[in-house]
């Protein structure tokens, strides 16, 4: 299954995730841009970033943006001098897009006639997904 597939059985499940791309890289890094990586609420992860503890601090990160509901970049130095930041010695900088995983609300409808349908046509511009129930046979 590729990262894009779970994005969509998370999504499916209503399972709060991010996805963490490296979007900037200098000198020797674990990973190179464009890797994915692919962070739950609860910590869980699909793909990597490059181990180690900077993928432990972006999990960190990735997990406030989720309950924020907000996309940030983040930046982590690899460098000796900076092991503080991460405590690896690569020797370079790593940049990362943490984009949440929005899921959608649900809005239930109730009736199915002319006035529900331009109401389900405005809930899915606003972002939300809709369930229509009506007991009529037709």
């Amino acid at each position: 299954m590729n990262i894009f597939q779970k994005i969509e059985e998370l999504r499916q499940k209503n399972i709060p995730a991010a996805l963490v791309t490296i979007i900037k890289t200098s000198e020797s890094v674990p990973r190179k841009v464009g890797a994915k990586m692919i962070v739950q609420v609860d910590g869980q992860i699909h793909g990597t970033i490059g181990g180690s503890s900077v993928e432990a601090l972006v999990i960190k990160e990735a997990q406030k943006a989720i309950e924020l509901g907000q996309a940030q970049i983040v930046s982590h130095n690899l460098r000796d001098e900076d092991k503080q930041d991460t405590g690896m010695i690569c020797g370079g900088t790593m940049k990362f897009f943490i984009d949440p995983i929005v899921v959608p609300e649900l809005v239930y409808i109730f009736g199915g006639g002319h006035i529900s349908f331009q109401v389900a046509s405005l809930t899915k511009k606003v972002g939300f997904e809709h369930i229509i129930v009506d007991d009529r046979a037709e």
